[in-house]
């Protein structure tokens, strides 16, 4: 280290890449051997490799100290790579239509709010249906091994009833139970101040 608070880089080690090559990591991050570096060199490395949204993950360590200079790695932990979405249970909503409404394709790097933000999407077009009750649950299974890894996505859906406007009932109340959200079947929705029922409920107590 000199007077300025600069460290020169004696070893530079890459750590976690499977696809992406040592050069593409050194080259995005900036930094190589015999460089006269700073603290702000290494947070520039680490957000230049996080913008190149290939990684999940990016940390340089320290890894010692010699005569000639530092020893420091870049981990990198490498966001997953699509291979399929597959859609089951769903039997009202076809599978064109969620194709329409997510945003992926086959090979693109997956980032870590990508199942949620499917399943958001999914849930608002059943419930703009009427399937309020819709229930998905995202799985993930890995295919092949290093550079040809992908990762094939499995959205389970359970449908549920449709819940239909109940134009019969008079009195809220009467249909409302103390939690003011379900009783003998039906549905209040407070919020939009609708009263729903499902199409198979039961009005037996």
């Amino acid at each position: 280290i000199n007077n300025k608070g600069n460290f020169k880089l004696k070893e530079i080690n890459i750590d976690g890449n499977l696809a992406t090559s040592e050069n593409m990591v050194l080259y995005t991050a900036g930094l190589q051997i015999g460089q006269q570096v700073s603290s702000e060199d290494f947070r520039r490395a680490v957000k230049r490799l996080w913008e190149l949204g290939v990684f999940n993950d990016v940390q340089i360590h320290f890894d010692g100290e010699t005569p000639n200079g530092i020893l420091i790695t870049i981990e990198v932990k490498e966001a997953p790579v699509l291979g399929q979405v597959i859609f089951s249970g769903n039997k009202k909503i076809k599978d064109k239509k969620f194709k329409e409404i997510l945003t992926f394709q086959r090979g693109m790097r997956l980032k870590p709010n990508f199942t949620n933000k499917s399943i958001n999407k999914m849930k608002q077009l059943y419930m703009e249906d009427g399937y309020f009750l819709a229930s998905i649950v995202a799985s993930m299974d890995t295919i092949g091994s290093g550079k040809d890894q992908k990762h094939n996505i499995t959205f389970s859906i359970n449908e549920g009833k449709k819940l239909t406007i109940d134009t019969t009932v008079t009195n809220p109340v009467d249909a409302i139970g103390k939690t003011g959200v379900m009783k003998h079947g039906y549905f209040y929705n407070v919020s939009n101040c609708l009263l729903y029922t499902s199409d198979a409920a039961d009005d037996t107590p």
